[in-house]
């Protein structure tokens, strides 16, 4: 019986030291701290102020939450300054935070001790996603002589774009330090899992933020994809999206940069990127509302011809899908320069 029991408790002891090996390496591998959904803002949620976050599914992230919970080196602002709206592209998704365009923005306009640009994303987001929050983020950033829309396809469902001008609002009770003090139990159980037990996480199927992420998923942060319409529409679509940035003029008269980063795809003949069947008619109506748009297409093919640079994809990874690497985010800095510098000017 005695030699049972202890052949039992070791066991048991194994199991246990099993599970924090592993849950220890998954600290290494991927960690994705406390989200804090909220009914209103720009993004669906935000993470625990000063948190880190580890991706290593795709090439090698390493990411900080500033204290207003959002994905950026710190939280103190320049007296004006831009900001960007966007999805896991521009939260750096799969790269060290120091080489996101974001970063490298700022530390070309020599503003990393006071952000000239500013990320408030969301992983996932669409154009109707931006649509729905735009007022409440620059309500909530009201000293913001720009925005950047990051966007990575023009196409929308008509029906969820419609229902996206039904906006979210920005008030005290979405700031962190609202959310932080008014948790739920549940929500602080789940917190603390997500903390100290990364393993069940990854389980879980949790990868920050990405792109098909569910909304109904309690280790999700909440995002979601806007469907494609089988028959395009261009009367329809333009009409839509000119009510969409009719209400985001009403709201802001400040520049509106759109930031598109296309699908690619490398073919024996070289790189051929993959437009989406409604670009020409975004671009169009962009112009009526003088939005500028900046194609990163056009900048893909230079530096491809240049040195064969290809601006998705790592080394674990098929070159020319996923995230932006090192080189795309380079790529995309360089590209903003311009824009940022010439608003700054004014």
């Amino acid at each position: 019986m005695a030699g049972k029991v202890r052949k039992m408790i070791f066991s048991i002891s194994v199991c246990i030291l099993a599970f924090l090996l592993v849950n220890g390496l998954a600290f290494m591998y991927q960690y994705d701290p406390e989200w804090l959904h909220r009914s209103g803002g720009m993004t669906r949620g935000v993470y625990i102020p000063q948190s880190r976050i580890i991706i290593n599914d795709e090439g090698n992230g390493y990411g900080i939450i500033d204290d207003n919970g959002y994905a950026n080196c710190h939280a103190v602002l320049d007296e004006n300054y831009m900001l960007v709206f966007g999805n896991s592209q521009s939260n750096g998704h799969n790269v060290h935070y120091s080489k996101t365009y974001v970063y490298l923005l700022n530390r070309m306009l020599g503003a990393l001790e006071k952000s000239y640009i500013y990320n408030v994303s969301n992983g996932g987001y669409t154009i109707c996603d931006i649509v729905k929050g735009f007022k409440a983020g620059i309500t909530e950033f009201p000293n913001s002589e720009g925005v950047i829309i990051q966007i990575g396809s023009t196409d929308f469902d008509l029906d969820t774009m419609v229902a996206s001008l039904n906006q979210r609002e920005y008030s005290d009770k979405d700031s962190v330090s609202y959310l932080m003090e008014n948790r739920s139990f549940k929500d602080k159980v789940v917190g603390t899992v997500k903390n100290y037990f990364p393993l069940f996480t990854i389980i879980a199927g949790e990868k920050y933020p990405k792109l098909d992420k569910g909304i109904d998923n309690v280790f999700c942060s909440a995002s979601h994809k806007a469907g494609d319409e089988e028959i395009y529409e261009s009367k329809k679509y333009k009409e839509v999206l000119s009510q969409a940035f009719t209400t985001m003029r009403a709201e802001y008269d400040g520049k509106v940069t759109i930031l598109y980063l296309p699908l690619i795809s490398i073919e024996n003949s070289g790189m051929v990127i993959e437009y989406d069947v409604s670009f020409e008619d975004f671009v169009d109506i962009c112009s009526e509302f003088d939005f500028e748009v900046v194609d990163m297409g056009e900048k893909y093919l230079e530096y491809y011809k240049v040195d064969y640079s290809v601006p998705y994809g790592f080394s674990n990874t098929a070159p020319g899908r996923g995230h932006l690497n090192n080189k795309g985010h380079e790529m995309v800095a360089q590209a903003l320069l311009d824009v940022v510098n010439e608003v700054r000017k004014k």
